[in-house]
């Protein structure tokens, strides 16, 4: 592993191709857009046990205990000495950001939002 530094999206998606896991440490994340291209690029998703990726990624991430390094490094550690694990969250982590987050869902989403705000002006005049 080596620090980087700043990418760009283009260098950061070859590294997230090259990568069996991403670690979301954040301890405050609204989305996850980075967790999110990782598992895009079907990456295991090691996340910190906080509200807003518990929401976001349910039982396709394998999380550590909130803010605690010692247990980062034992969830990485055991997904880096369990291939077939790894791999197993890789593409529970795909699947559930293929399926979860579209365009067309986010649009779904939105139209029927859009009707239901019609329906309830309507019903208020």
């Amino acid at each position: 592993m080596a620090l980087k530094g700043p990418q760009t999206e283009n260098q950061l998606r070859l590294l997230y191709s090259r990568a069996a896991m991403y670690a979301a440490t954040a301890r405050y994340e609204p989305f996850g857009m980075p967790a999110l291209e990782a598992a895009f690029s079907r990456c295991a998703i090691v996340a910190n046990d906080i509200p807003s990726l518990r929401e976001i990624w349910g039982d396709d991430a394998v999380y550590f205990r909130t803010n605690d390094g010692a247990s980062l490094a034992e969830a990485i550690r055991a997904l880096k000495d369990d291939r077939d694990l790894c791999r197993t969250y890789a593409n529970r982590a795909y699947q559930r950001a293929r399926n979860r987050f579209t365009a067309k869902r986010m649009m779904d989403d939105y139209v029927r939002l859009y009707r239901t705000l019609l329906s309830a002006q309507s019903a208020a005049a």
